[in-house]
């Protein structure tokens, strides 16, 4: 007959609460069996159906793991469409009125994100388009071709010292900025170029070394960039739903029962929900990114581990198509319980603020990339200093690597590198003022200033 609900769930409760509080880790066979007591009563009752969704690694294809984010893939197959779709509400909205008055006509950048997406799904679309979408919209760029990119490589890997007669070309572009560009265009040409002297070397990790090591984002950008996160910082201390729900937030030794564990499950995607929406509407992206991209979902110790303890990913379908962007963030106490190699909140303030760096990362990884699609649709906002950052971002998801191999390299990305600064600073501000909300009101005031903004 199996467990009844009751006997289930105390089994679930009893598993959870022998990893706290102890002084001598559990054996690998007893981590083991309680992750799999967990994780079991929680595919039975805290399924898709009850909100709780489910994210799993599938151990049984043949010739390895295959990495199954089951519910990212339905939702953003369910939400994003080729034709640029703005959501659930406005599409109804414009279905009905469509019998009534004209549907509005698209801008030049839903056009063009459209027509990438339909050659995308063609397959007529792939790194060696973007690499010449970037060029072609970077004025700096205009005319630089594969034999460019072949010849600064050439004069690099022979070590030559000064301006080459490549660069001289290119006045205007940051020497550093044209090394990545071309490094990232032979790796995107990688099963086009048969040349000895250039073959057999790995272009993707040369051209990271030009955008992690030796470049420093340009001052304009890091004061717009701070004025940005500042916006958004008071934008959610001034929120008294979004704080309150914060205060909520449980450290893994101060979640008991199940009941409590759904509570938390809610109280992360409702405090996702609002950083998403919020770092969104500061940006003006909000018809791109909303709350409905960004998941909690519950992934079991064991997968958490085998996937090297990621605990949340921004997803997205190439660089140039709008609106294909999903966030992903990974939820269980448990994990953290287990053993000494993890981190673990000691209290809710700590575990709160480990939560937030998760998510205001990953949704900064959203806002990045749709600034680096609206570099490659030519359609970044004027006055506003985030093309050189847009161009970095780009070519750094062009050669992205996972740090499944080498953490330091993965943290020390462009795109990793800076998210995680914002990511940091954001949830340090908000920390602190959950522990001290009159403290900072003078940083608040001086956010307010447009001269003199805060540096996060």
């Amino acid at each position: 007959m199996g467990d009844t609900p009751t006997e289930d769930q105390d089994a679930f409760e009893r598993h959870y609460n022998r990893f706290k509080n102890r002084d001598i880790p559990l054996a690998e066979s007893e981590r083991v069996l309680s992750d799999r007591v967990i994780t079991q009563y929680l595919e039975r009752n805290f399924n898709e159906q009850s909100g709780i969704p489910m994210d799993r690694i599938d151990f049984s294809v043949p010739g390895g793991i295959s990495k199954i984010e089951t519910n990212l893939i339905k939702a953003g197959e369910a939400n994003w469409n080729p034709d640029h779709s703005d959501g659930a509400v406005s599409d109804a909205v414009g279905y009905v009125t469509g019998f009534f008055v004209d549907p509005p006509p698209k801008t030049p950048e839903q056009s063009l994100s459209d027509d990438n997406a339909r050659s995308y799904l063609a397959r007529e679309r792939d790194g060696t388009q973007v690499i010449g979408d970037i060029i072609n919209r970077t004025p700096a760029l205009s005319g630089f071709t594969l034999d460019d990119a072949k010849s600064i490589v050439r004069d690099d890997l022979a070590g030559a010292n000064g301006t080459t007669a490549i660069a001289e070309k290119f006045p205007d572009a940051d020497p550093n900025m044209l090394k990545a560009v071309a490094y990232t265009m032979l790796h995107a040409h990688k099963d086009d170029i048969t040349e000895d002297d250039l073959s057999g070397h790995d272009f993707a990790d040369m051209a990271r070394g030009f955008m992690h090591y030796a470049h420093e984002d340009q001052e304009s950008f890091n004061t717009w960039n701070s004025d940005q996160n500042a916006q958004v910082v008071a934008a959610l201390k001034a929120n008294p739903e979004f704080m309150e729900t914060l205060a909520k937030i449980k450290a893994p030794d101060n979640i008991s029962t199940a009941d409590e564990l759904r509570e938390q499950f809610a109280i992360r995607e409702q405090v996702a929900d609002t950083i998403a929406t919020t770092f969104a509407q500061v940006h003006g992206v909000s018809d791109i990114l909303d709350d409905d991209d960004i998941t909690v979902v519950y992934k079991s110790a064991r997968d958490i581990e085998n996937d090297g303890g990621m605990m949340g990913f921004m997803a997205f379908k190439e660089i140039g198509i709008l609106n294909d962007e999903t966030i992903s963030l990974r939820y269980n106490p448990a994990y953290h319980l287990m053993d000494d190699r993890t981190y673990k909140a000691e209290t809710d303030i700590e575990e709160a603020g480990f939560f937030m760096r998760a998510a205001t990362e990953e949704v900064y990884h959203g806002i990045h990339q749709i600034q680096a699609d609206r570099l490659v649709l030519g359609s970044l906002p004027e006055g506003q200093p985030i093309d050189h950052n847009a161009m970095m971002g780009a070519l750094n998801w062009m050669t992205y690597t996972d740090g499944t191999v080498d953490h330091e390299t993965y943290s020390g990305q462009y795109i990793e590198r800076t998210a995680k600064e914002v990511a940091d600073g954001v949830a340090t501000s908000l920390i602190a003022h959950m522990e001290n909300p009159h403290a900072i009101q003078s940083a608040e005031a001086t956010a307010a200033d447009p001269v003199n903004p805060i540096k996060l």
